[in-house]
Parts: structure tokens; C-alpha cells; sequence
């Protein structure tokens, strides 16, 4: 028994090891997403990426970075379904503090 918790311990660390490397070998567009919610619906593209691009650049300082494009989302049911879930979680969370002080 003892021997196969080891060797199980031992491939798990041999993976997790393989899978980082695979990782920093391959670049792909999640490595570099960010999501932004809140913005104007009616602002062109363009002027967003400039935004974005100069608070970006006047921030990092190092490297010119640019936007290389915009992928806006209007439907967007799951996020708001995740959304509402964190803030049910928060209302119990704060509920379940007020408790706590009574």
C-alpha cells in the first residue's frame, strides 16, 4: 500500500511538472485576455484600444504594448448568472456575520 501512495505521489509531481513546462512552451490568447466590464456601448473601438494602450504603456513603462484587437459581448448569460451568484454569496456572507456579532 505504502508503495503505491509513493508512486502515485510520485507520477502526480511528474505531471504537474510536465503540464507547467507544456505551458510556458505554448502561448495562447488566454495567457493575455482581460475582461472589462462597464463600457460605453456607443465608444468606437479604436478609442478604446488607444485608452487602454496609453494607461497600460504609462503604467508598465518597461515595453510598448498594444491591443491587438476588441472582441465586445452583449449576451452575456452565463457571466451574469455567475455574476448574481457572488452576490447571493455575499448577501449570506454578511448575514451570516450580522449573526455572528449577535
Amino acid at each position: 500500500m505504502f508503495v503505491f501512495v509513493f508512486v502515485f505521489a510520485g507520477l502526480k509531481s511528474f505531471i504537474t511538472k510536465k503540464a507547467a513546462d507544456l505551458d510556458s512552451l505554448n502561448d495562447v490568447a488566454e495567457d493575455f485576455t482581460v475582461m472589462v466590464t462597464h463600457l460605453p456601448s456607443n465608444e468606437p473601438d479604436e478609442l478604446i484600444k488607444k485608452h487602454f494602450e496609453t494607461l497600460i504603456n504609462k503604467n508598465i513603462g518597461r515595453c510598448k504594448l498594444e491591443v491587438e484587437s476588441l472582441c465586445p459581448a452583449y449576451e452575456m448569460k452565463e457571466f451574469k448568472k455567475l455574476q448574481n451568484n457572488f452576490k447571493n454569496a455575499n448577501k449570506y456572507m454578511a448575514m451570516q456575520l450580522n449573526r455572528e456579532k449577535r
